[in-house]
């Protein structure tokens, strides 16, 4: 059976100007199997990016005092960057990109997006983060979002300034970035293999 996307029509205006890591999950996402999902627009995508007075590059345009036009409607926090059904299971994903070459800064998640990801696993779902690191030859970071917290919470509750790429790595599935028909395309069969195994064992323990 193919990937199935999740088409429907959004609110408002939809920009398409996704980050690049974003692009590639989707285009990765596409050829596997028994697997529906949906790219879940945010915020930014649904109002104006750029003021039409002035043309500043901001949502709300402080630089020249005009109001942007929001088009009647001004979607909520939305949960992540994806939503998938894989094996009966409800999946996020939330992709993130960094430029820094050995750490991974923590701000670069929300707290919000952790929130929406935590609850998603107390719930009965599955919540990951994609971390791809530009900096060197591009590789997809696969990690669970309690993995993830296990590595980014200090011993006081607190958030760590950022995690190094090598633990990052050794805790996640890494998968290197490869040309498919010619596009940066991500073997994701790799992670649904994984999901796999870890719902295998759920049932059996």
């Amino acid at each position: 059976m193919k990937s199935y996307k999740w088409k429907h029509k959004t609110c408002g205006v939809v920009s398409g100007k996704d980050n690049l890591t974003e692009v590639e999950v989707s285009r990765s996402l596409e050829v596997l199997d028994d697997v529906l999902w949906e790219r879940i627009y945010d915020l930014k995508d649904y109002v104006a990016r750029k003021c039409p007075y002035c043309h500043a590059p901001i949502i709300q345009c402080n630089h020249c005092g005009k109001k942007l036009p929001t088009l009647g409607m001004v979607p909520p926090k939305q949960w992540a960057d994806f939503r998938v059904i894989y094996k009966g299971r409800h999946i996020l994903v939330e992709c993130k990109e960094t430029n820094w070459k050995d750490k991974f800064p923590t701000h670069n998640v929300k707290a919000s997006q952790i929130d929406f990801l935590v609850a998603n696993a107390m719930a009965g779902g599955l919540s990951y983060l994609f971390i791809c690191n530009r900096s060197r030859p591009p590789k997809l970071n696969c990690i669970s979002i309690q993995d993830y917290l296990g590595l980014a919470t200090l011993p006081n509750g607190r958030m760590k300034y950022a995690i190094p790429m090598e633990e990052l790595d050794r805790n996640g599935l890494v998968i290197e970035r490869t040309p498919n028909h010619g596009k940066p395309f991500y073997n994701l069969y790799l992670w649904t293999m994984m999901m796999n195994r870890l719902i295998i064992n759920e049932k059996s323990s």
